[in-house]
C-alpha cells in the first residue's frame, strides 16, 4: 500500500473518531487527558477523518518526566490504527514518521513502551529497530479495567528504546 500523507494535528483539531483511536491504544481517558497537551499529534486521514494516529511527547513536558525522560529522548507514546485499516502498514508508516521527526529534532532516542500481552506490537516495533530496555511490573494493573489480549492479560508495561546512532558527519575531530 502506498504511503499516505501524515498531518500534524493541534489539540482544538481533535474530535471523537480521534479520541476513539486513542483509547484503543491506551483505554483510560483519564489517562490520556494527562499527557494529550504535551504531545505532537500526528495521523493518517481518509476523506478528513483520522484512520490512524501517533502521539509524540517530549522530555520537557510534565509527563515526560514523569516517565522519567532524559533531555534529548521523546516517547511514542499512543499509537493506534482503525481495525479495518490494520495490517496495511499504516503503523510503521507513522513510527518511521516519529523516527524521522525525533532524528530532524536532534534527539538522541525514542522511546516507546506496550503491555505485557501486546505481541503484534512488539513484534513490529523490534521489526523498526526498537530495543527491549526494561519491563515496568504491575503498570497496567491499576487501570479501571482488565486488558485482555491474546488471551493474554496485560499487567507489565515492556519498555522498548530506538537510539539515534551518530552521523559521520556529526562526528567532530580535534586536530
Amino acid at each position: 500500500m502506498p504511503n499516505r500523507k501524515v498531518h500534524e494535528c493541534h489539540l482544538d483539531e481533535l474530535n471523537e473518531a480521534h479520541w476513539s483511536l486513542m483509547l484503543m491504544a491506551d483505554p483510560d481517558r483519564e489517562v490520556i487527558s494527562n499527557y494529550l497537551p504535551d504531545c505532537r499529534i500526528f495521523s493518517v486521514n481518509t476523506n478528513g477523518s483520522p484512520i490512524a494516529l501517533a502521539l509524540l511527547l517530549g522530555a520537557e513536558s510534565a509527563y515526560g518526566k514523569k516517565l522519567a525522560l532524559s533531555e534529548g529522548e521523546a516517547e511514542l507514546i499512543n499509537i493506534a490504527v482503525i481495525l479495518e485499516q490494520q495490517g496495511k502498514g499504516l503503523a510503521k508508516q507513522l513510527i518511521q514518521h516519529c523516527i524521522e521527526v525525533g532524528r530532524q529534532d536532534g534527539l538522541r532516542s525514542l522511546w516507546i513502551g506496550t503491555g505485557n500481552s501486546s505481541l503484534s506490537q512488539l513484534a513490529l516495533y523490534q521489526k523498526m529497530g526498537f530495543r527491549l530496555h526494561h519491563i515496568v511490573p504491575d503498570y497496567f494493573s491499576e487501570y479501571p479495567e482488565t486488558i485482555i489480549e491474546n488471551g493474554i492479560e496485560c499487567l507489565d508495561m515492556l519498555r522498548l528504546q530506538l537510539r539515534f546512532e551518530c552521523e559521520v558527519s556529526d562526528v567532530r575531530t580535534e586536530n
